[in-house]
């Protein structure tokens, strides 16, 4: 599992993520899932996500092609917001630090707006916005698939863990790189299993840069508004 950083690879995906919705510059679509474990007997109130049981959750970016290029799984437990483990993650310190440069992520709008994180528009006023979000909302609901399918093909995962938190843990790196493994190799899953991840709903928009702000504006016009 590698995030995409020599320009070929980054073209490869661009590519994949445009044969969507004609989105341009998509590096990955990020979102965050919940995996169902036992109850901790360390900090349990900490553990009880937004569906009311405990959980991790689980950061995940993904290509066009449903294949994992990183996952964040190490301290977060399920009350904890998306946009919080995305701030304290390393890929997105890469992309703050300008180590990757010259493309961006979708996610929604649980996530602030930043110049490598595009969020749809909340009540967008013209055609150009509201072309954006149709966009915006067609493209990164690939995650959502890429959930969905890892679920099924590790039902543990979709049934809960019963492990340790460390061994929980290794459970869910494991699996995540056997899914990638699985693609490469076209080791068939049974779509009769497959259950679309349900989308948790994020509690409000965060905050937004004036850099993002900008940038999401010029894209609107530049492209969206054709």
């Amino acid at each position: 599992m590698k995030f995409p950083v020599s320009n070929e690879n980054k073209q490869n995906i661009m590519y994949g993520f445009y044969g969507i919705k004609e989105f341009p510059l998509v590096l990955g679509a990020v979102d965050g899932t919940l995996i169902c474990i036992k109850t901790p007997s360390v900090d349990e109130h900490l553990y009880v996500s937004r569906k009311e049981y405990h959980a991790l959750n689980i950061q995940g970016v993904c290509n066009s092609n449903n294949r994992f290029t990183n996952v964040v799984v190490a301290r977060w437990p399920g009350s904890t917001h998306d946009s919080h483990i995305w701030n304290n993650c390393n890929l997105s310190m890469a992309f703050e630090s300008g180590r990757i440069t010259n493309g961006w992520l979708l996610g929604d709008s649980g996530y602030g707006l930043k110049p490598w994180l595009l969020t749809p528009i909340i009540s967008p006023s013209n055609e150009a916005g509201r072309q954006y979000n149709m966009a915006h909302k067609s493209t990164p609901c690939v995650v959502e698939r890429t959930f969905g399918l890892w679920k099924m093909r590790f039902r543990c995962l979709h049934i809960g863990l019963t492990l340790s938190p460390r061994r929980n843990i290794n459970v869910i790196l494991a699996t995540t790189g056997l899914h990638n493994k699985c693609l490469d190799r076209g080791i068939p899953l049974n779509m009769n299993d497959f259950e679309e991840e349900a989308e948790i709903g994020p509690p409000g928009p965060q905050i937004d840069s004036s850099e993002g702000r900008r940038l999401r504006n010029n894209l609107v016009q530049q492209i969206f508004s054709q």
